[in-house]
């Protein structure tokens, strides 16, 4: 009498149809198929991004500054910006290197003047001069003053009147002011200069200063305290009496009638 064997393993549960068991194996087959394709295509991506890396920056290059698309110290609204600015216009402007022997205000009067006579179109909108004196000016620097331009924190100079502040701060200084007015409070005609020469070596002195810092009444008393005695009974003369008499227009234009 023979003893039963225990059947060791997995028992496959029977299954009758032929067609059922065909339709299983080839689903098994297909989640197999797909399970492989993913491992291949997560390793091709792996394999993609190391070979990126090693594509990339030599050690060298890790060490070079990045500067990137930086935006500059004044903001320029989208209508400013898209405002073109041409060669032509950029070669009309004048530059300001930061010299000490520069005339910063005579370079913004010049500014001004050269920017009254571009167009303020910007692509159906119009510019105001403000936007304008904002657009034009970074072109208008160079070497020591582009340097000291490009220190400002990006977008920290909004207005017309806060990029002229930090300019005359820098390159107008209080002392500087405070030179020019002694010279102009001090003026002395000069032993045999002529009138009109006088005239211009004293309004010289005046163009480097900023228009609002001396009244009319200061730079007409200014130049005639210093003429000498006897230019001071020609310019009395011409008043028909005494300078003091005159309004401050009239005695104004007495001295450029003389001069």
């Amino acid at each position: 009498m023979h003893g039963r064997r225990s059947l060791r393993g997995t028992v496959l549960p029977v299954i009758d149809n032929i067609n059922q068991l065909g339709r299983r194996t080839r689903q098994l087959e297909g989640n197999i198929d797909d399970h492989r394709e993913n491992e291949q295509q997560a390793r091709e991506n792996e394999g993609s991004v190391h070979g990126d890396e090693e594509l990339g920056l030599t050690m060298g290059e890790y060490t070079l500054p990045f500067v990137g698309n930086m935006p500059t110290a004044i903001v320029l609204d989208d209508v400013t910006r898209q405002y073109g600015l041409k060669t032509m216009h950029i070669s009309l402007l004048p530059s300001f290197s930061g010299r000490i022997t520069e005339d910063c205000l005579q370079f913004m009067k010049q500014y001004g003047a050269t920017l009254a006579t571009f167009p303020v179109m910007a692509r159906q909108a119009v510019l105001t001069r403000e936007q304008l004196h904002l657009r034009c000016f970074q072109y208008c620097l160079k070497d020591a003053a582009m340097t000291w331009y490009m220190n400002f924190r990006p977008g920290s100079l909004v207005t017309w009147s806060q990029v002229c502040k930090v300019f005359f701060n820098k390159y107008f200084p209080s002392q500087k002011a405070k030179d020019l007015r002694l010279k102009i409070a001090s003026f002395v005609e000069e032993d045999g200069e002529p009138f009109h020469e006088a005239w211009e070596r004293f309004n010289l002195l005046l163009a480097q200063m900023p228009p609002h810092t001396y009244h009319p009444e200061l730079k007409v008393n200014s130049f005639y305290s210093g003429l000498s005695p006897i230019t001071q009974m020609m310019v009395d003369n011409a008043c028909g009496g005494t300078i003091a008499d005159k309004r401050v227009v009239e005695a104004y234009n007495i001295l450029e009638k003389i001069a």
